[in-house]
């Protein structure tokens, strides 16, 4: 019988390695990868308390009314959609020429304009920021990093065909084309990937599953947000309380009767622009004066 016998190891004195000491740019690459890791899960902005400042658009009105949402987020006072279409048709525009107002009215094909919008921000003590970028990465990073601070508010611009598209279940999805449309951003899971929206534009309808209005907390997948925010080369529009409100008379006591508001917010401005844009339409509401 042959036996295989196996040597024994021969074993040398154990010695303690010598490590590099880390470099300050590893030491932030791993300060970095662990903000990563702890990333997952998080959630930037508060879409459960922030949802409810939600109102609905009747008109071509959106960056109005994403401007009323942006107010109710910051001050804890939305204003409804009457309050702040009276608001913006009876204050003179920054943008549009002497002796125009904000806004037309409800009736009014023409919305807000942007450089009106932080106008009426602004008096109501809210300073903006207005940023656009080349990178989507960087808006997206900067985007949470404004919805982690309470004080801030953001509102976007996006195509919305393709938002209402996934709202809708709509396959297969639009090509983007256009920024048409404004919401307000009021939270980022990155854990689920989903973006969550407030958006006046889809109405009063009730989703039948929560029983809540469709267009409050408007929760889509990352990547559709970011295709439908490109279209407005991912502009962040942020607000943020710095001052306080000017003082305005109760929009109550100055209103016109209340079934005009239906077709047009009936003010000097707003009469002034419909002689020269539509006389006719200027004629039938003159009794509502």
């Amino acid at each position: 019988m042959v036996l295989n016998v196996v040597a024994a190891p021969t074993t040398t004195p154990a010695t303690t390695p010598t490590l590099p000491a880390p470099s300050p740019q590893t030491v932030v690459d791993s300060v970095g990868s662990a903000v990563r890791d702890l990333e997952q899960g998080r959630m930037y902005g508060d879409p459960t308390t922030n949802a409810k400042y939600w109102v609905s658009q009747h008109s071509m009105n959106c960056t109005l009314m994403a401007t009323a949402m942006v107010i109710g987020q910051l001050t804890g006072k939305t204003p409804s959609e009457a309050q702040i279409v009276y608001e913006a048709s009876t204050t003179p525009s920054v943008n549009r020429g002497p002796g125009k107002s904000m806004y037309l009215g409800l009736n009014s094909d023409t919305g807000i304009n942007d450089g009106d919008a932080r106008a009426l921000l602004a008096n109501h003590g809210i300073t903006t920021t207005y940023t656009r970028y080349t990178d989507p990465n960087q808006a997206l990073e900067d985007l949470k990093s404004t919805l982690d601070d309470p004080k801030k508010a953001v509102i976007v611009g996006i195509d919305s065909a393709v938002v209402w598209a996934e709202v809708y279940k709509k396959d297969p999805p639009p090509n983007v084309k256009t920024a048409d449309h404004s919401v307000v951003v009021i939270g980022v899971d990155t854990n689920n990937n989903i973006v969550h929206l407030n958006d006046s534009g889809l109405g009063d309808d009730l989703d039948p599953i929560t029983n809540q209005p469709v267009g409050r907390d408007v929760q889509i997948p990352l990547d559709v947000f970011i295709r439908a925010w490109s279209a407005d080369s991912y502009l962040i529009f942020a607000g943020e309380q710095t001052g306080n409100p000017i003082p305005r008379t109760a929009w109550v006591a100055n209103m016109p009767r209340k079934d005009a508001l239906d077709s047009v917010v009936n003010t000097p401005f707003a009469m002034g622009d419909l002689n020269n844009n539509d006389p006719a339409k200027a004629q039938h509401l003159v009794h509502f004066r």
